[in-house]
């Protein structure tokens, strides 16, 4: 029999009518997806930033995240196989963006409480998104085209982690503790592979893997498109997107006796703000108990770069480092985040000069308990400090945090 695919509007219209390969052998749908929905307390002990802009000391955090994720895949007589893929984000704060506050810029103003200026929350903060790709998989290896993660950022490992937002590899983390954030730096470099390119369409390909061992590198025309084909390009080096994007990852997935290791280095070139990154992050499991971190060194690649250019790039270096346990229904995690990103030139709080590296450090504690098959009680109790150093106390934020809440997945 020869199995010949054809994707028409039925096909790809939320999966009905999937006999779209061939009547005796269809693609086989696969729907999937979840939510996490969380309530808790974020203080801010030390007390020093925007009070008098009408921020309170502590606040009671909400968070809301929400997906649904349709698969359809078939095999061809040829072997390859075939897979479509639709993923739909449909909850409008999915990043607590608006609990955030806080407009930055390069001149340091703060516009307090602007939820359409929060820092570091954009890429995924829309009320519904979507994002589809196209791969082609056999001997060969896989070719996916359409939106999806840069390579590197496809092969990441970090810290081990099950509490409520995002994790430690999202420009969420500084959201638990409203800091202005006022250089703009600090939300370039709050994650440890450099740039998060999941809206944009782009080409990866991955090779096959030999004893563990592989390969992937991926190509965005245009890192800002959406879901456009493509855009006007941008050279300028105080760009933030809009360029092309280029991402190259080796990695090892295996077993080494009991122990299942995972372990990557990446790369990661943006040409419109004329940045590159560099990662790691490796993975150990065993009976249970995982130790896990990375590491990203962001770089301004413009000969003889000024300050402002390095602040714009968030030049400087992030790390996590965590333990987990898991053991029947339990799992708990607790971890470290550290991150620097180059200040000199930019202006705090009270317009004081900075001359220095923004700093933001995180210690969550987190748990988990199954309830079920994809029921999931979530905690997380944590600490969290932002800081400039231009020795001026508003500028200075820390507190803890701790929520509650539930994750469901199908």
């Amino acid at each position: 029999m020869k199995k010949v695919l054809v994707l028409g509007a039925s096909a790809l219209a939320l999966g009905f009518g999937m006999s779209a390969a061939h009547a005796e052998d269809p693609l086989k749908l696969t729907l999937s997806g979840g939510a996490q929905e969380a309530i808790g307390y974020v203080g801010n002990e030390d007390g020093k930033n925007n009070v008098t802009a009408g921020q309170k000391l502590g606040k009671v955090y909400q968070f809301g995240d929400g997906s649904i994720d349709f698969d359809a895949k078939t095999k061809l007589d040829s072997g390859i196989t075939v897979e479509f893929n639709a993923a739909y984000n449909v909850s409008a704060n999915a990043d607590g963006g608006a609990a955030v506050g806080g407009h930055t810029s390069l001149s340091g103003t703060n516009n307090a409480g602007s939820a359409s200026g929060s820092t570091g929350f954009a890429l995924k903060g829309n009320g519904f998104s979507e994002n589809d790709w196209i791969a082609f998989s056999g001997s060969f290896g896989k070719f996916e085209f359409g939106d999806d993660f840069n390579a590197a950022f496809q092969a990441h490992n970090d810290a081990p982690y099950f509490g409520m937002i995002g994790g430690y590899n999202w420009g969420r983390n500084n959201g638990y503790i409203g800091s202005p954030i006022l250089t703009g730096a600090g939300q370039l470099n709050d994650q440890t592979v450099m740039f998060d390119d999941y809206e944009s369409t782009k080409t990866v390909y991955t090779t096959p893997s030999f004893a563990g061992f592989g390969a992937a590198v991926s190509y965005a025309p245009y890192a800002n498109s959406g879901d456009h084909c493509c855009g006007a390009q941008s050279n300028s080096d105080f760009a933030t997107g809009g360029g092309d994007d280029y991402s190259a990852v080796v990695f090892y997935k295996g077993d080494m006796g009991d122990a299942k290791v995972n372990v990557d280095v990446g790369y990661v070139f943006e040409n419109a703000g004329n940045t590159r990154g560099i990662d790691g992050g490796v993975s150990v499991s065993i009976k249970g108990i995982t130790v896990g971190g990375s590491w990203l060194n962001r770089t301004a690649q413009t000969s003889g770069a000024s300050n402002a250019l390095k602040v714009a790039d968030g030049v400087g270096n992030t790390w996590d480092l965590g333990l987990g346990y898991e053991t029947g229904p339990w799992g708990v995690t607790i971890g470290y985040m550290y991150s620097n990103s180059f200040a000199t030139g930019g202006a705090g709080f009270n317009g004081a000069a900075l001359n220095g590296d923004e700093k933001w450090t995180m210690i969550p504690v987190t748990a988990k308990y199954n309830l079920g098959p994809g029921i999931t009680l979530n905690t997380e109790v944590g600490w969290a400090q932002w800081k400039t150093p231009d020795n001026q106390s508003a500028d200075q934020v820390s507190g803890i945090y701790a929520l509650l809440g539930t994750t469901v997945s199908f």
